[in-house]
């Protein structure tokens, strides 16, 4: 099993969701949702990108990458919102986007 695999298991389960539940929102088997979260296949991007907001986490969160940043602050910036909670990120975004108005 790669981390990935690991990952999207994880998710599932803090979710609350089955194998059932993804593999109806994908029309596939279950087994074949087994297949993903074993690490015996891999999901196409589109698939990818649909379980990232069904799990409600950042697509690189769950592919275990680092985001690409051009520069040293949006790292820094980008690692800071990973420890900001959910409901406050907005507020975190909108005021970032204050200072991107000026």
């Amino acid at each position: 099993m790669n981390n990935w695999s690991k990952r999207l298991r994880a998710g599932l389960t803090a979710k609350g969701l089955r194998y059932k539940d993804i593999a109806d929102v994908f029309g596939i088997t279950v087994s074949a949702v087994g297949h993903w979260t074993s690490g015996r296949r891999e999901p196409s991007l589109d698939q990818i990108m649909i379980l990232c907001k069904m799990l409600d986490i950042d697509i690189h969160e769950l592919l275990g990458e680092d985001p690409v940043f051009t520069d040293a602050e949006e790292i820094q910036a980008a690692q800071l919102m990973k420890h900001i909670p959910k409901e406050q990120r907005e507020t975190a975004l909108k005021i970032l986007e204050t200072f991107a108005k000026e």
